[in-house]
Parts: C-alpha cells; sequence; structure tokens
C-alpha cells in the first residue's frame, strides 16, 4: 500500500467518526436522556423546637427539571423548587417516623422517577421521670428532687408552685422543700410546673400532689366543735333573715364561718349572724350549707351545718286575658294572682288602652267597644307589688281584644228599569249603602238570583251584559246582596226589569233636489203608520240614520225632512224598503221675506201675490204674538217633476182609512220663524188668504185644499178653493187656518192595473215598489208586489201612465195608455241590479227637448246613438231602449241602459229640437246608476241649442265612473265616442218617392201634428 493511499484511508475513518459522532451528539436535540439517581439522605434526629434543612441532590438532570414530592411524613414536612427539605419539630413526646420523597423527571420524553426514604426521629424537650411523697411530720423537713431525662440543657428548664403552703419552694435544680409547723395537719393540693424552651418552642409539663402531715402527739387534744342546729327558714321578697350561728367548743372569734351552698348575696358576719334579703321573683326552695372551722392552734375540726331556705315572690300571676269582645257589649278581665302580700301593696296599670278601658285597684279591667272600633290594639297590664323597701314589676301582660262587630242591613239605592239595545253593551253600577265598612266589613258579595244568560256582577256591584237579541224583551233581574260571615251576615235584594231593545234602522241622505249637494243639519223625522217615531239630524254629507224598535214596525213608513231654505219633503216606503238607502231631495224655496208681523203683509214671488196675511197673526208655540217674522214661499209646479211634492200623492176616505190617489193643480209651500229660528204659525182664531198657481190642463173651478202630514205621510182635506182667472197666471184662491204645504187636488177616478216583477232569471220578486206616474195629469199611486210577485195598483182611468219598478234594483220604465176598464199588463217588469237610467223633466216650453245617448264603437265598427229615431239599439248582444218620448212639454223622456256593453266613454246630451229656449229652472236630467241618484240642471249662462250633460267612463273591468261635462254647442257635441269621423248606425228608413227632407221625416218620426 502506498503512502498515498494510506492517507486517503486514514482521512476517510476521521471523516467517517466525525459523522458518528455528530450523530450520537443528538442527545440535546430529542437523543437519550441520562438516567436520572437521586443521593441518599441520611436519617435524621430532631429535639422539639429543631429545625431540619437537608437537601436533595439529583444527578442526570437538573434540579429545575424535576419535581420533588412528600408522599409519607410527618405535617408541615414540605420541599421547595430547590430541593431543601424544612421541617420544625414540636413533639411532646419521642416519635420515629420514614418520610419517603419521590423525584419526577420532567424532561420531555422522559418518564423517571425515583423514590428515597430516611427515618426521621423526634425528641421531647424533657421527660418526667419521678412523682413526690405524700407524707410529712409536724416539725420536719420535707424533700422532693424532681427526677428528668431532659434533650436540653437544665438552663433551659424552670420551675413553679402554684396554692403551695407557707414555707414550700422549689429550687432552679427542681428541688421541693417544706417544713410543717403545729397544727398543720396538709399542704393541701399543690401543683408543680415544669418550662422547658427551645429556640422559640415552649413546652409545659404539670403535677399535682397534697402531702399529708402526722402530728408529733406532743400537745394536749382540743374539746370538740359543736354548731347548733339552724332551723328552715321561709322569706316572702322583701323580707330579710337575720339568724345567729351558735357554736359550743370554742368562741365564735376562734372560728371562720363560710358559705359553702346558698343563694347569692347570703352573707355570715364575724358575730356569726346570717344576712340575707329576699328579691326573688319566683318560687326558690334551696339549702343553705356553711362550714365552720376551728382556727385554735392544733385544731383542724371543721363542722358543717344546712338547713333549707324557701323564698317566695310578692304574687304569681295565674290568669290570662280573653282576646275576643263584642260591639257595645261590656269586655271584663279578673287578674287572679296568688298573692304573698295583702292587695293593698299590689297596684295595676294599662298601657296603650283603647278609650273607655279602665282597671280597678282589684285587677278588674272593662272595655266597652264603640261602633267602628275593631281591636283594642297592643294593650299592656304592668302588675306591681311591694313589701318593706323591695318592689317587684312583673313583666307586662300584653293582649290583644278583637272585637266582633254588629253587622247592620244594607241600603241598596232603587235600580229603576234599564233598557239596552242589542249589540250594545249595558253596564250599571250598584251602589249600596254599607254601614258595615267602619267595622271591618267592606266587601260585598254579590249574587244573582234572577237575570238573562249572560248578564254577570262584578264583585264591586258592575252589571255588564251584552246584548244579543234578535226581538225586543223584558227580563227581570234580582241581585241579592250580602255583607259578614258565617252565621253573622246581613242580606239586601234590589230588582228592576231590562228591556234589551232590537231596533230596525233605515238610513238616506238629503240633498239640493236640483245640484245634489248634501243638505248640511235637516231636520228628518220618521214616523210609522202615523206615529212619530224619531226625530234626527243630517251631517255634512247630508246622511242620516232613523231606528224604530221591533216592537213599534208597521206596514207604512214615512221619512220627511225640512231645512232652512228648503222646502219640506217626503216619502213614505213600505217595511220591504227599510234596507234602501234613501234619498230626501229639497228644493230651495223661492223666496225668504222678512215681515212685520204687527202690519198686515202680502208675501209675493216674482211679483205674484201668494200670502194675505193679517196683522197680528203669527204666534210662537205658547201662542204669544211675535213681532217680527222670517216667512219661507216656494210655488210647487208638480207638472214639472212630481217628485216637488212632498209623499204619496194620496188622501185617506170614509172612516176605514182607506188611501185613494189625488191629483195635484199646484201646491204652495209656506212656513215662518221669528227671529231667533223658532217656529211660527197662524193664530187659533186666524185665517189667511193664500193663492196657489194652477198647474196642470183642465182645472176645476172649485177644488178641495189639501195639506201635507209629514207624520201619516197623506194629504188631509181642508177647505177649498176657487179658480181665479188673471193676466199674469191663472190661481186658485183659499183660505187656511195654519201653514204647512197646501195643495189644490181632486181625488181622481181610477182602474186597477195589474202586472207582475221578475228578476233577470225570470223570477218572482216580492216586495218590489211600483210606480204608476202619471203622463198626462200631476198624480202618482205605488203598491208592492206580493210573495208570488203580482201586483195591483189604482192608476188615472183613460191616461197615459208611467210604470216602473224598484228593489235596490231598477226596471225599465214603460209606457201605458189605460181605458175606463181594469188592465193587466201582459209582460212583467224586469229588475236588473245592473240597470242605468236617465230621465230628462222640463217645463211648458219649449215643446220638444231630445235625450241622446251615445257610446263606443263594437266589434264591428259600429257606434250606436240612442235618440228619438233609435229608440232600441242592440250592442254586443246588450239591448238599450228610449223608453218614453215626449214631444208636448214637460217630459219626461227616460233611457233604460240594463248594462254597458262595452269598455269606453258613453255621452249623454240634450237637443232642444223644437223651438224655444232651455229654461234652467225648469228643466232637470235624473241619472240612476248603480242605485245611486244624481240631478242636473242646465247652466244659467251661455244657453244654446245642446246641452252636453255627462259622461260615463266605463274601464276594462266595466267599473263606472262620472265626468260632468254641463257645456253648451250651436251644433251636435262632439263627444269622445264621435271625435272620430261620424257614422250613422242605424239607417232611418225612408219612404220611397216621399220628396221629404231629413229633418220633416224626423218631425213626422215624432207623430208632430
Amino acid at each position: 500500500m502506498s503512502i498515498f493511499t494510506s492517507i486517503v484511508r486514514f482521512v476517510l475513518i476521521w471523516m467517517f467518526s466525525i459523522f458518528i459522532a455528530a450523530c450520537g451528539s443528538g442527545d440535546d436535540d430529542g437523543g437519550s436522556l441520562a438516567n436520572l439517581s437521586v443521593s441518599p439522605i441520611a436519617n435524621q434526629t430532631m429535639i422539639a423546637g429543631d429545625s431540619m434543612s437537608s437537601k436533595v441532590e439529583v444527578s442526570g438532570a437538573l434540579m429545575d427539571e424535576v419535581t420533588v414530592s412528600v408522599l409519607s411524613g410527618p405535617d408541615g414536612l414540605t420541599v421547595d423548587s430547590s430541593g431543601s427539605i424544612s421541617y420544625r419539630s414540636e413533639a411532646t413526646e419521642e416519635l420515629s417516623l420514614d418520610v419517603v420523597l419521590k423525584v419526577e423527571d420532567n424532561r420531555p420524553g422522559s418518564d423517571q422517577s425515583v423514590e428515597i426514604s430516611f427515618e426521621l426521629t423526634e425528641k421531647p424537650l424533657f421527660e418526667l421521670l419521678s412523682t413526690p411523697g405524700t407524707t410529712a411530720k409536724e416539725g420536719e423537713g420535707y424533700s422532693y428532687t424532681v427526677q428528668l431525662l431532659a434533650n436540653i440543657p437544665n438552663s433551659d428548664i424552670s420551675y413553679t408552685l402554684e396554692n403551695e403552703p407557707s414555707g414550700m419552694i422549689v429550687s432552679d435544680a427542681g428541688i421541693i422543700t417544706w417544713t410543717p409547723v403545729q397544727g398543720i395537719i396538709s399542704s393541701g393540693e399543690v401543683t408543680l410546673k415544669i418550662l422547658g424552651k427551645n429556640n422559640d418552642f415552649t413546652d409545659e409539663v404539670t403535677q399535682s400532689f397534697t402531702i399529708t402531715v402526722e402530728s408529733d402527739g406532743g400537745i394536749d387534744p382540743l374539746p370538740p366543735l359543736v354548731v347548733s342546729e339552724i332551723s328552715d327558714q321561709t322569706l316572702v321578697a322583701g323580707d330579710t333573715m337575720s339568724v345567729d350561728v351558735i357554736v359550743s367548743g370554742a368562741t365564735i372569734d376562734e372560728v371562720t364561718i363560710s358559705v359553702i351552698e346558698g343563694p347569692e348575696g347570703l352573707s355570715v358576719d364575724a358575730s356569726g349572724t346570717i344576712l340575707f334579703q329576699s328579691r326573688v321573683t319566683e318560687d326558690l326552695s334551696e339549702n343553705v350549707t356553711l362550714r365552720v372551722a376551728d382556727n385554735r392552734v392544733g385544731s383542724d375540726q371543721v363542722v358543717t351545718t344546712s338547713f333549707s331556705l324557701v323564698q317566695k315572690p310578692l304574687f304569681k300571676l295565674l290568669s290570662t286575658p280573653g282576646t275576643q269582645g263584642n260591639e257595645n257589649q261590656t269586655y271584663t278581665y279578673q287578674v287572679l294572682l296568688e298573692a304573698n302580700v295583702s292587695n293593698d301593696k299590689i297596684s295595676y296599670v294599662l298601657g296603650n288602652a283603647p278609650s273607655g278601658m279602665q282597671v280597678s285597684g282589684d285587677g278588674r279591667v272593662t272595655w266597652t267597644p264603640e261602633r267602628g272600633v275593631l281591636t283594642s290594639g297592643d294593650v299592656t297590664l304592668t302588675i306591681r307589688g311591694q313589701n318593706n323597701s323591695f318592689t317587684y314589676e312583673a313583666p307586662p301582660q300584653s293582649f290583644n281584644i278583637s272585637v266582633k262587630p254588629i253587622i247592620l242591613p244594607l241600603d241598596i239605592e232603587p235600580v229603576p228599569d234599564q233598557t239596552v239595545e242589542s249589540g250594545e253593551q249595558f253596564n250599571y253600577q250598584l251602589v249600596v249603602d254599607n254601614p258595615n265598612v267602619i267595622v271591618g266589613y267592606p266587601d260585598l258579595q254579590f249574587d244573582l238570583i234572577e237575570a238573562p244568560e249572560g248578564l254577570t256582577v262584578s264583585n264591586t256591584g258592575q252589571l255588564s251584559f251584552t246584548s244579543a237579541s234578535e226581538l225586543t224583551n223584558s227580563s227581570q233581574i234580582k241581585i241579592e246582596v250580602t255583607v259578614g260571615e258565617g252565621n253573622d251576615i246581613q242580606t239586601a235584594q234590589v230588582s228592576f226589569e231590562l228591556t234589551e231593545e232590537v231596533y230596525v234602522s233605515t238610513s238616506g241622505e238629503v240633498i239640493n233636489f236640483y245640484t245634489n249637494t248634501p243638505v248640511d243639519g235637516a231636520t228628518i223625522t220618521l214616523s210609522v203608520d202615523g206615529v212619530l217615531i224619531e226625530e234626527t239630524q243630517s251631517d255634512s254629507e247630508g246622511v242620516f240614520t232613523a231606528r224604530v224598535l221591533d216592537l213599534m214596525t208597521g206596514d207604512r213608513y214615512v221619512l220627511s225632512a225640512d231645512s232652512a231654505g228648503y222646502s219640506e219633503n217626503s216619502i213614505a216606503f213600505g217595511v220591504g224598503e227599510l234596507g234602501v238607502t234613501h234619498q230626501l231631495r229639497l228644493a230651495p224655496v223661492h223666496d225668504i221675506i222678512a215681515l212685520d208681523n204687527q202690519n198686515a203683509q202680502q208675501l209675493t214671488v216674482e211679483g205674484q201675490t201668494i200670502v194675505d196675511l193679517p196683522s197680528n197673526s203669527l204666534v210662537d208655540s205658547n201662542g204669544n204674538t211675535v213681532t217680527n217674522a222670517v216667512a219661507e214661499v216656494t210655488i210647487i209646479d208638480p207638472t214639472l217633476n212630481i217628485d216637488l211634492m212632498p209623499g204619496d200623492m194620496v188622501t185617506p176616505v170614509d172612516n176605514s182609512g182607506t188611501l185613494v190617489p189625488i191629483e195635484s193643480f199646484g201646491a204652495i209651500t209656506v212656513t215662518f220663524e221669528d227671529e231667533s229660528g223658532n217656529a211660527l204659525n197662524l193664530d187659533e182664531n186666524t185665517q189667511a188668504e193664500i193663492r196657489i198657481p194652477v198647474s196642470g190642463s183642465n182645472p176645476p173651478s172649485t177644488i178641495p185644499l189639501y195639506y201635507y202630514d209629514t207624520v201619516a205621510g197623506v194629504w188631509i182635506e181642508e177647505g177649498e178653493a176657487q179658480l181665479v182667472t188673471a193676466s199674469g197666471g191663472d190661481y186658485y184662491l183659499g183660505y187656511v187656518s195654519h201653514f204647512t204645504t197646501w195643495n189644490a187636488d181632486i181625488i181622481i177616478e181610477t182602474i186597477q192595473l195589474s202586472g207582475c216583477v221578475v228578476d233577470t232569471d225570470g223570477e218572482p220578486v216580492q216586495n218590489a215598489r211600483i210606480v204608476a206616474e202619471g203622463q198626462d195629469y200631476n198624480g202618482r199611486s205605488s203598491t208592492y208586489s206580493n210573495v208570488n210577485g203580482k201586483f195591483t195598483l189604482p192608476v188615472r182611468r183613460n191616461s197615459s201612465v208611467l210604470l216602473s219598478a224598484q228593489s235596490n234594483y231598477q226596471s225599465r220604465t214603460r209606457s201605458i195608455s189605460t181605458t175606463d176598464q181594469d188592465q193587466t199588463i201582459n209582460d212583467c217588469l224586469e229588475l236588473d241590479d245592473a240597470f242605468t237610467s236617465i230621465k230628462l223633466t222640463w217645463g211648458a216650453s219649449p215643446r220638444d227637448l231630445d235625450s241622446h245617448f251615445t257610446g263606443p264603437r263594437d266589434s264591428d265598427g259600429n257606434r250606436f246613438e240612442i235618440n228619438f229615431s233609435n229608440k232600441t239599439v242592440d250592442v254586443e248582444g246588450i239591448r238599450m231602449f228610449l223608453d218614453v218620448d215626449d214631444t208636448s212639454g214637460y217630459g219626461p223622456e227616460i233611457i233604460s241602459v240594463p248594462e254597458f256593453p262595452l269598455p269606453g266613454t258613453y255621452s249623454y246630451f240634450v237637443n232642444r229640437y223644437s223651438s224655444g229656449t232651455i229654461n234652467p229652472s225648469e228643466t232637470r236630467v235624473e241619472l240612476n246608476i248603480d242605485g245611486q241618484r244624481t240631478a242636473f240642471t242646465p247652466p244659467s249662462e251661455g244657453i244654446d241649442k245642446y246641452w252636453y250633460v255627462f259622461d260615463i267612463v266605463v274601464d276594462e273591468l266595466f267599473n263606472t265612473s262620472l265626468e260632468i261635462v254641463q257645456e253648451y254647442s250651436s251644433g251636435k257635441p262632439i263627444t269622445p265616442s264621435t271625435a272620430q269621423t261620424m257614422r250613422v248606425m242605424r239607417a232611418l228608413e225612408a219612404a220611397p218617392d216621399s220628396g221629404r227632407s231629413i229633418p220633416q221625416k224626423l218631425i213626422d218620426d215624432k207623430y208632430y201634428e
């Protein structure tokens, strides 16, 4: 092998050894740990008061890497974190025990632990080994040397004596010496205390002993000591005992007398007298024992003597007071005592006593509780006794007397009969005068004896009840009220009648006849079968509700309304129309006239005298003549609109009260008020002249006068009037004794017109209202359909009558021509819930106004228009009509629309067809759509040929809304449906070769003469 090769080999071996060493040096980074070992600890011996300070020594780990714990050893031995063992011995006897310690390796990855033990011996400071002798001889020295096994120096041990006899001492070395003198027979019990100390620890041991001394027998014996017997003693508190102790064998000054047993305070003075004052508060019996010791030298005689001492208190309380009293009755409590002194030495005092309670000198407590006093409160009775200089006050006797009151009768306030409306809450508070509140009985018990189901009464007497009755009825209610408890009670009863009222209501609105505006504050009365039931007011919207008790319902109901500035109006209806919303339309008065009642007055309207009023003719409700008055005057022309007349046009005849129709030839309404708004009328002995402008055709020369009875809802005949022909207009002249609405009428000759009413399904309709209105006379009659939908009503013979039906819904209006025989219409009137009607009325001039109603184009592009030339049209299967066409003045013209066939805008306008001018004061259009009435009068300015009144807009869901137009034009109005090129929906059929112009054809078609 070459030198180079050897060098290379050496280097490789060296490098490998370094690598191996590097791999092996990873103990600190998780390699194997050194074994844990603990050095032995030598056995330990300690004396009480010593402190041990040994240390645990470990190898293979650092001290802060291990935990040392004590597995066994004396209490208080500990090892700190540095391994130091701490312990202080306090042993009082020798002990030996093993101490075992456990050392645990806390290094990561190590579970090593080592246990080590050593013996610990603890010794006390010393041990007492000797006992003292217990005998000695008189005059000879006694000695006792204490023997100890000491573990500390003698200098750290000290000796002391307690209760030692005279002359006995102990040295620092623990030697006790004593020489008993003559006459000493015992050392008594002596205590030796031995105290050791080591460091700051001390320990003490005691040893008790008694030394008996033997006499040397050199002196003559003394006579025996004798004590005379003392008799038993009895004392009352306050008494003083003074008894002498009698001795023999020695003089009293040669003995010592001490009390071994006896009450505190008992003593014997130097002369042998026993002294004691009793102060007991209860019986006490005890023995008194005295020790008489012979003090003479050489005598050890001791004699004891005993006697019984009985002590008695001044008094003993034997009774307890009663705790129950009664109102207005005397309560008595007699104190009972077992007294050991005379009564004059005992006194009684009350504390916190109620008014009137007192105690007598012999201990009698009396009290009469007054009304309202329920308790005496906490009363104290103090009893004091005195004997000689001793005073004793017994603990106060406390008591509380509960007073049983007298329960007085209750007084219930009578309850008047009560009413409650069905659906309403009835509440009533019973008022009960309870005189027992003051005596602790404020609570009352309320019990229902009789009551309708659901009525309750609270514990305070509040009656509550919600009526749900369907008919008016009355119930007797009886309530019993109780106060008190147990058998000591008082009861009272109250009864009344509760009526549950069921009202039937009807509602409506009061509006201006011409403008539809609501009339606020109008007075409305509801009457049933001629009896006034209720009076109410309309609100700011003109709305009112009137009610009638179900017991007072009848066949004929009348609603009448009046308001300042308006003429009265009234409607009559049957029970089937109670649920209908009624419209009372009031026409504004023609004139309001202030007048001086002291002078005769003529009331004129537009230059025409209506009333000729005598002077001082107006009086108030008490018959007093007034000075000034205000008159409201209205002329009613029924030809313009029969609805201007209040109520039905009927009057009762005969004693049966049968109602027959009447025909009006004019009417007036005149009312008077004083300056405060109070109603006035004619003095009962005065008549006034009235003039009624004539309305209608063929007026009779003499005519009965009728006034309207707003309660009965009928016209009552009273007086007559004469026809007067005048250049300013004909009128009827008559005289009246009171003012209201006066009507010039005649009873018409009638036939009976019969028919039937059905709904859109052809089913009969009961209680539908059928109205027949004269077209060529001023009259109206009505009736109701029966259960089969049939009806019969009187109409004027040989006349033209407009017939319609309504019952929430509405029918078309039919024009019927009557004869002098009863008639039956063949086709039933049909009520339709979607019905719309348009009614046009006007005065005598112009002679002819025409209604026009047009709407949107149909699916074929055609636009319809209803007018005099096209009275019936069919649009999308819906047929619409011009029911009535009038050409001779007044109207009406009536268009009936069962339902709207298409969405879009429908328009209505009026054409003045004949000569003349549209008169706004006489012309009126009334729209009834979905049961809602709306009236229109023409504008008073810009009057022209065409009057465009309103549009009805129908949306895709066929909901309707009204758009008011109210415009005049000289040409045919351009409505939303005619804004595009107009097409005639239905051509007029012209007669061949007639040679007539279209206007002429229109005139012919309207039957003009």
